[in-house]
């Protein structure tokens, strides 16, 4: 798993070819699934977007089957993706099929987000103790289309720890 990078100013066009070329470079074994993680939009970081990051595997020499994605929800709200907004979930759904496809997401990291929707900033915070919050947090992790995915949470490693974080996800996730 890895974020694609950043362009370095050289614009966003160059810098997805130049990950997409680098990607191709690569040797993947048969057995293994690269994962490409959407990034928050700092800078001039690339993979904010689900259509750039589709557009990297696009120009690759791989395809869906050997490179994946990965979704981070801190970087989702950073990105402008509302998923504490009611409708937010099913807006980003949309754009997400519409260019990657559900299913080729394989991965979710879960972990809340110090800074509004929209800012480009990643500071990540516990489940449901950011600007995600836990209603969020419940219609993400049981959205039909989500919940059947691999989950870890990803947040700051202090007082509450990975365990607190664990048993929050436990509590918001519906039964199946």
């Amino acid at each position: 798993m890895f974020h694609p990078g950043s362009h370095t100013g050289a614009g966003v066009e160059t810098g997805r070819t130049n990950v997409a070329n680098r990607l191709s470079d690569l040797e993947i074994p048969d057995e293994v699934t690269l994962l490409l993680e959407n990034t928050a939009g700092t800078g001039t970081t690339i993979g904010k977007q689900f259509e750039g990051i589709d557009s990297i595997v696009e120009q690759s020499e791989y395809d869906y089957s050997q490179v994946g994605v990965c979704l981070d929800t801190c970087h989702l709200l950073a990105a402008g993706y509302d998923l504490a907004a009611g409708d937010g979930l099913d807006e980003m759904i949309a754009e997400l099929d519409a260019s990657i496809g559900v299913e080729n997401v394989q991965y979710l990291h879960l972990n809340d987000s110090k800074h509004p929707v929209g800012s480009e900033k990643d500071e990540h915070k516990h489940i449901g103790e950011g600007e995600i919050g836990d209603e969020g947090f419940e219609r993400f992790i049981n959205h039909d289309r989500l919940c059947d995915k691999p989950m870890v949470v990803e947040t700051p490693e202090n007082e509450k720890g990975g365990e607190w974080n664990i048993q929050e996800v436990k509590e918001l996730r519906n039964e199946q």
